[in-house]
């Protein structure tokens, strides 16, 4: 669906109207690109997917091809996910047990020698 129509001259609720029909359209296709193209789980797909819709109502004035536009913005926001979920990194409860490579001087407590000194020796 091509949108060319000067949509700022919508009344709101026209605009809520046509914002509404957008989003019944066009909601399984970007569900279906974030789930079956990335590989992104349904929840994840809904989250992206609505945060699509919103960046796209605070522009639809400026969007000339409705389509391409959500598409173009659901492919960004997977590839964005995707690229923060790799750096999460999962933290077990024995991972505080585990030294830490080049701190081992670091794990020694440091000795008190008075209260004004109180530096660990290099």
């Amino acid at each position: 669906m091509t949108v060319t129509a000067d949509k700022s001259a919508l009344r709101p609720t026209d605009r809520c109207a046509a914002f509404a029909s957008i989003y019944d359209e066009h909601l399984p296709l970007l569900l279906g690109l974030a789930m079956e193209r990335f590989g992104i789980g349904r929840a994840d797909a809904q989250t992206l997917a609505h945060e699509v819709f919103l960046a796209y109502f605070l522009k639809m004035d400026d969007v000339r091809d409705v389509r391409a536009w959500l598409v173009g913005a659901i492919c960004n926001a997977s590839k964005h996910h995707l690229r923060k979920r790799d750096r999460d990194v999962e933290v077990s409860k024995d991972s505080s047990k585990l030294p830490i490579p080049g701190c081992e001087r670091l794990q020694t407590p440091c000795p008190t020698r008075s209260r004004r000194a109180r530096r660990c020796p290099a």
